[in-house]
């Protein structure tokens, strides 16, 4: 897949995956060049070794690009400082493109038990101890869907993801982001979008039992000190079903709880990581359902402004309809 990826980007163009399953560690996005699913494509993530983290795994030959240093050990979130070890991953590029109706997937069905096992890991490589060091110690693994840091003009439409890790999905300082017609059916965040600039969703679905459905935040995860400006959110659905189950159409309500025993999450959140601010935010027509509520959070002293929250309909809340939080700075 890299390789055709690579020799695309030398003109610019497209590569397809055509149908069928396909194992694979990180893939390696470039400039200019697009990756089109076929309806019945799937990219599923590959097994390393895990040993000495609280999941363990065996793997299968490979593992995913090695995490990068994290700058802001202690400042914030480490699974916000580092992406490398994603399933797909592109850093600092233009006019790029993943669309189709297949599926990009960190889960499998074992084949003698029938349990759903969690490839892509929800948790995190062990934090460093340094900023000068790489982002894990010891060993590492893929716990991240899609990652895509500092990029420009990029669509995301059609496809589904399921089981995607810590974060199925994240842009960070991301500029010119359009997403249509997605579904993100995960068990942490399945969409975070992070200190990025003129964004657009639309007709999309974001189910996550355990944690948020649609997340705006604003850290320093891109590198730089960068708010969130000019989002439009519109038409989608946030929700707290089991993992696995909507995409399915099945919706079951087997796990009651996120694991904070306060109710199925899922919903549409700004923060938690929001130092560099919040601005001009539209968010209509978006259907809660079995999930937690609208929640605007204004922490790490960051600003907040300019929000629109208007036709939006709220089914099955498990707590706080709407939670806000003003934090203020000290003199």
């Amino acid at each position: 897949i890299n390789s055709a990826i690579s020799a695309a980007a030398r003109e610019g163009g497209t590569v397809v995956n055509p149908d069928g399953t396909f194992h694979t560690y990180t893939i390696l996005l470039k400039s200019n060049v697009n990756l089109y699913l076929s309806e019945n494509s799937v990219l599923a993530a590959a097994r390393t070794d895990i040993s000495h983290s609280e999941e363990k795994q065996s793997g299968e030959g490979g593992n995913y690009r090695e995490p990068e240093v994290n700058l802001y050990v202690g400042l914030q979130d480490h699974g916000h400082s580092y992406f490398s070890n994603s399933l797909i991953y592109g850093a600092d590029l233009e006019n790029i493109m993943i669309f189709g109706k297949g599926l990009i997937t960190g889960g499998r069905f074992d084949e003698e038990s029938g349990i759903l096992e969690y490839v892509l890991q929800g948790g995190d490589p062990q934090e460093p101890a340094s900023r000068q060091d790489k982002g894990h110690q010891e060993e590492w693994f893929g716990n991240k869907g899609i990652a895509l840091v500092r990029c420009e003009n990029v669509v995301l439409e059609d496809f589904s993801v399921t089981i995607g890790g810590h974060f199925a999905i994240i842009a960070e300082g991301c500029e010119n982001l359009y997403v249509n017609h997605i579904l993100v059916d995960t068990t942490r965040d399945a969409f975070d979008i992070d200190c990025c600039a003129n964004v657009t969703v639309q007709h999309a679905i974001f189910n996550s039992l355990t944690d948020d459905g649609l997340c705006l935040k604003a850290s320093f995860g891109a590198g730089v000190f960068k708010p969130l400006t000019n989002v439009l959110i519109e038409d989608c659905t946030v929700c707290g079903y089991d993992a696995g189950s909507v995409i399915a159409e099945e919706y079951t309500r087997d796990k009651l709880i996120a694991l904070d025993r306060c109710g199925p999450s899922g919903r549409l959140k700004f923060g938690t990581e929001a130092t560099c601010g919040y601005h001009l935010v539209t968010i209509r027509r978006v259907k809660f359902d079995r999930s937690r509520g609208f929640c605007m959070e204004s922490v790490d002293c960051s600003s907040l402004t300019d929000v629109i929250f208007e036709d939006c309909v709220l089914d099955n809340v498990s707590s706080s309809p709407i939670f806000l939080r003003a934090e203020l700075g000290r003199a």
